[in-house]
């Protein structure tokens, strides 16, 4: 039992899980000017092609997320900063706040109900020393704040959704919690999060998505079944989660034996506080711990007082699970460790790591970084979210270019976490857009730590609003990616409020693009690929209904709607063109008068210029 409450105390508690930022300025390198990449949220737009919906082009209306509660459950909210607009935001809920009379409905901390009352906040309890919220919410749902700043360059894909706030508990903010209140957080608190949310979208009758971007590492040991049920309970038609996959795309945390091998090893570095390895295995496999002091000497084993074994299951599927916790007395000069895995070659092991990451070195380089996605993105129903790399590099308000290596550009970042799940299940589910993102900056934690590292190299821009300067600053991870899908779900849902998590999924089967054309799709790396915001909102309108219906959009044609009838002409010449309708069910209209509703409109020509189809509504 004492074994089993310590690794409960390192795999459940959800607030001991990290914030899924990968960017730290410490990589940030001064480098010699080079071309540099746009640096604004419209390079991420163009991509997943949210401003085609934002702008309604060739759709029966612009789509912004109107209609739709968006929530952000994160760390460090600025409600001062303009990115924000005014009267969207309907809800917050600070778990950090000391003032818990009279909101006996939560477990801690305080509602508040009034925009007003929000605002004459300024900030979550939090917000002196965390911004990671204020990026993220600007990712999700930021006007750009043009009134202010003059362009909305810097907008979110989501900028007229309804904003409920949930300033959360997590490690880097753990310290903050009243020690009156320590003990009401455990394994399920998140899980209130969820409730909360979903309930007020209930009272109010509007679909909700909220965006979690934080995470822990998988381990055998985290009540899986239980949560994952609540999961299905919370989720439903209208009701999304969404989460970042993780920033350990680098992390060697998987050993595996094969059949038809019988030996493979890695060396890992010393736990700083613990650890463990979990070994599945049939056969006759053994696993094996040694350590040497320097590269001269020979292999020992590590002695038996530095870690415990126990026999278990695995909380996925009930198959036997060895568990070898390193305890946190573990010395540290006993140097280089390394694990070998050995058995028949009809024999098969995976070694699983928790706090404990593998490295290279010669002849002991067989770990992978496999099975490195994250909780709470690995349940079934919640939407795992990786990210993609497009920009490597910005110049930053100093007039300074700062360069982050992470991978070739246009495909998956490297650090960007692997799937699948522990037990084989498919995870991640999509990618987006996710390094060196610009988007807004807490305010106050800028005033309060001007010379932090990422308020002096990651600023791009500042601009001041009554009297108070606010900032424009990059961050990278799946952190940034998953708001993007979360504004991109919130746009689906505004076309369709009654959308599922499958349905969500299956969307993205049926439209993801796929950065790799040699891999077959779903994959560990990529899900069903990256998300297309765009034709995501033609596949929930009808146009994936019909077949052979191109989903190009025509740049040459003038789509006209005149009455309760549509005609088509070539821009260039003022032709009028033949065109064939649909309903978004996919039957051919006869008639040119057409009832109120949705219509796919093809345009019938041998012109490649002038093929395509478009969606056209009828009031």
């Amino acid at each position: 039992m004492a074994l089993n409450f310590h690794m409960k105390n390192h795999c459940v508690l959800f607030l001991m899980a990290l914030c899924a930022v990968c960017a730290t300025d410490s990589v940030a390198q001064t480098k010699k000017p080079l071309r540099l990449l746009n640096a604004d949220m419209d390079l991420t737009h163009g991509i997943v092609r949210s401003d085609k919906a934002q702008q309604g082009i060739s759709l029966p209306q612009a789509f912004n997320g109107e209609g739709v509660l968006l929530t952000v459950a994160d760390i460090g909210f600025d409600f001062t900063h303009p990115n924000f607009g005014d009267s969207r935001i309907v809800r917050f809920w600070d778990m950090l706040s000391r003032d818990t009379i009279g909101q006996e409905h939560l477990f801690t901390g305080h509602e508040y109900t009034d925009e007003g009352e929000i605002r004459a906040l300024k900030h979550s309890y939090d917000g002196e020393s965390e911004t990671h919220a204020t990026h993220v919410l600007g990712i999700a749902a930021g006007t750009g704040a043009k009134d202010v700043y003059g362009t909305d360059k810097y907008r979110g894909i989501a900028p007229e959704a309804d904003l409920v706030l949930i300033g959360n508990v997590l490690s880097n903010n753990a310290a903050l919690v009243d020690s009156l209140q320590w003990s009401k957080y455990n394994g399920y608190h998140e899980f209130e999060v969820f409730k909360y949310a979903f309930d007020y979208a209930e009272s109010v009758g509007k679909p909700c998505v909220i965006n979690m971007s934080c995470g822990q590492r998988q381990t055998f040991y985290d009540n899986f079944p239980i949560y994952n049920r609540m999961i299905d309970e919370l989720t439903g038609p209208g009701r999304i989660i969404v989460a970042s996959a993780g920033n350990q795309g680098k992390q060697k945390v998987h050993l595996h034996k094969p059949q038809g091998k019988q030996t493979v090893q890695s060396r890992f570095y010393p736990p700083f506080s613990g650890g463990a390895f979990f070994l599945q295995k049939n056969g006759d496999c053994k696993l094996e711990l040694f350590y040497r002091n320097n590269e001269d000497e020979e292999l020992k084993p590590i002695p038996e007082t530095c870690y415990a074994v126990l026999d278990t299951v695995s909380d996925f599927d009930s198959t036997p699970v060895k568990c070898i916790v390193l305890r946190d007395s573990l010395p540290q000069k006993l140097g280089f460790m390394y694990s070998h895995l050995s058995g028949s070659e009809d024999s098969e092991a995976h070694l699983f790591t928790y706090g404990v990451v593998f490295m290279d070195d010669e002849g002991w380089s067989d770990a992978d970084n496999n099975y490195s996605v994250n909780f709470p993105s690995c349940y079934d129903n919640v939407i795992s979210v990786g990210y993609m790399n497009y920009r490597d590099r910005i110049m930053n308000a100093r007039g300074e270019e700062k360069y982050w290596p992470q991978g070739e550009l246009t495909k998956a970042n490297e650090n960007s976490s692997v799937g699948p799940r522990l037990d084989g299940y498919q995870k991640p589910d999509i990618m987006a857009p996710g390094t060196i993102v610009i988007s807004s900056y807490n305010s106050f934690y800028e005033e309060a730590n001007p010379e932090a590292s990422d308020v002096v190299n990651s600023t791009v821009e500042y601009f001041m609003n009554d009297g108070r300067k606010y900032a424009w600053t990059v961050n990278s991870g799946s952190s940034m990616s998953a708001p993007v899908v979360t504004g991109i779900i919130a746009l689906w849902l505004e076309a369709n409020p009654r959308l599922t998590p499958q349905d969500i999924k299956d969307i993205f089967k049926r439209t993801a693009r796929h950065p790799d054309p040699t891999l077959s799709y779903p994959n560990a790396i990529y899900g069903y690929g990256e998300i297309d915001a765009y034709a995501g909102l033609l596949d929930i309108l009808g146009i994936s209904n019909i077949e052979g219906i191109s989903h190009h959009q025509p740049q040459a044609v003038r789509f006209a709607v005149k009455g309760n009838s549509v005609e088509a002409y070539a821009k260039d010449s003022n032709e009028l063109l033949q065109i064939n309708i649909y309903t978004t069910n996919g039957a051919k209209v006869k008639t040119p008068r057409l009832t109120p509703g949705v219509y796919v409109v093809e345009v019938v020509t041998d012109k490649p210029e002038l093929k395509g189809s478009t969606l056209v509504r009828i009031r």
